[in-house]
């Protein structure tokens, strides 16, 4: 028995330690903000010890800003570890040369090639132009970015596509949005819409439509927003899921 009480003991000191690289590697919100100047913010709950979701914030060399979001189907180490390897291939990419599909689509040839574990994740990246408004985004398989409008109307994105890491050949869809001011561009995880209560009703995404819809404020707020009413609405129930996400506002 007492065996097994050290042994558990190292196993959560590995986990917690797992847990502090893992969010060390997530982008610091507040320096980019404060680098940037943009209304931006982003947060990642973990269900477990470690996720297996990300966001980024990337400066892009030709003056735009590239967001993005990605949920590794899995969960525990393994999961964590390809996503750290996911994000950092896309950032790396991103930083050589600011080609949104193409940062993407050589992340996907290499994370393809080299799976052993066959794991994948669906990830969504867009690339804002703070100039003009401009959002250039590719979705793999992910949950659509949401447009809320300054008046409060909310679009949906057209999204699609396969994750990133089964196919060496991916086909990459590339859409354009245009964002006016005070214009909130949202991404999240199937840990928001996924979330049920006691009963097993899902917060689902009408809930979410309908949240987006009132009120206003800065996209810190929004984020905060967001979790708050999933955490309400799970009503102390354990969480099932990571919940992420990111919202920037014009």
């Amino acid at each position: 028995m007492a065996e097994q009480i050290i042994l558990r003991r190292q196993r959560d000191d590995e986990m917690a330690s797992a847990a502090v690289i893992q969010r060390a590697l997530l982008p610091k919100v507040d320096v980019f903000v404060a680098e940037t100047g943009l209304d931006v913010s982003a947060a990642m709950t973990p269900a477990r010890d470690v996720g297996d979701d990300f966001f980024d914030l990337v400066r892009l060399a030709d003056g735009r800003v590239a967001d993005g979001i990605g949920d590794v189907c899995g969960k525990g180490v393994p999961a964590a570890l390809f996503m750290g390897i996911t994000r950092t291939l896309i950032r790396i990419n991103l930083r050589e040369t600011p080609d949104l599909p193409g940062a993407i689509l050589k992340a996907n040839a290499y994370l393809a090639n080299n799976n052993a574990a066959e794991l994948f994740a669906t990830v969504l990246y867009a690339a804002f132009d703070p100039r003009s408004g401009e959002v250039e985004y590719a979705s793999c398989g992910h949950l659509p970015a949401l447009l809320r409008r300054a008046g409060g109307a909310v679009e949906t994105l057209p999204a699609g596509g396969l994750p990133v890491g089964l196919f060496d050949n991916l086909k990459l869809n590339v859409r354009r949005a245009e964002m006016g001011e005070g214009d909130l561009f949202f991404l999240y995880s199937d840990g928001v819409t996924e979330a049920s209560d006691a009963n097993e009703i899902e917060f689902g995404d009408n809930r979410l439509l309908d949240l987006l819809t009132q009120g206003d404020g800065a996209a810190a707020q929004w984020v905060a927003r967001v979790e708050d009413a999933v955490r309400d609405f799970a009503r102390g129930k354990p969480q099932f899921d990571d919940i992420t996400c990111l919202a920037l506002r014009r």
